[in-house]
């Protein structure tokens, strides 16, 4: 057989197999989804700025000024998603993203005046990695166990040797506790989930989501690396 005759039809088998590899394997387009978180008082319902949805311990979005929210750039699948805001029970909804589409989703929530405490500790990130090694245990403990422990690593000044700068715990703008002198830290939060952010100067800042008990308490340590 000829020799351009052969190359020729080697082309088209190739060219044959990627199109039926690209029917086989749709395409998929990212979706969104957006909505309006609101608060149904007894006077009616109300929309809530400065609202949170989360997805599992991942904050997706925080409402606008007009309660509002949007989400890009979501995976088409099913997803399980938990309004939250200050003095509201949080509302747990399930919503479908399709390709390239956009789900309207909606949350209404309702007035809960009941609150909880949180209490940790600030954890210096490299020496409690160093701890880990020590003591593979420590990975184990539970977050009440690191606070009520010496782990070797708080972010006090008798674990580094020196006088350490303010370490802050945060919801949006609001401070929302000082560490004392031991690396610890408690407040009162009214029931419901919130992403809380530590800071500390020297330290790359860390943000962790929280589910506050009605009339319990929860412990969250916060762990920071240190700036480079």
């Amino acid at each position: 057989m000829d020799k351009s005759i052969k190359l020729l039809l080697l082309f088209f088998f190739i060219a044959g197999t990627g199109c039926r590899r690209q029917a086989t394997e749709p395409v998929t387009t990212p979706g969104v989804i957006q909505g309006t978180v609101r608060s149904l008082l007894m006077t009616g319902a109300v929309t809530v700025p400065s609202a949170f949805v989360f997805w599992e311990d991942s904050l997706l979005a925080t409402t606008d000024a007009e309660g509002d929210y949007r989400i890009d750039k979501l995976e088409p699948g099913e997803y399980l998603l938990t309004g939250s805001a200050l003095f509201c029970g949080d509302s747990i909804r399930a919503v479908r993203v399709e390709s390239g589409a956009t789900a309207v989703l909606d949350f209404d929530l309702i007035p809960d005046s009941s609150t909880g405490r949180v209490y940790g500790e600030f954890q210096d990130d490299f020496l409690f990695r160093q701890r880990l090694v020590e003591n593979p245990s420590m990975s184990e403990w539970s977050e009440r166990e690191i606070f009520d422990a010496y782990t070797g690593a708080t972010l006090q000044s008798k674990t580094l040797g020196y006088a350490l700068p303010d370490r802050m715990v945060f919801l949006g703008d609001s401070i929302l506790a000082y560490a004392d002198s031991w690396g610890q830290f408690w407040f009162t939060l009214p029931s419901g989930t919130y992403p809380l952010t530590a800071t500390c100067e020297g330290y790359r800042s860390r943000t962790r989501v929280v589910t506050v008990p009605a009339d319990g308490r929860v412990y969250l340590n916060f762990f920071l690396p240190r700036s480079e």
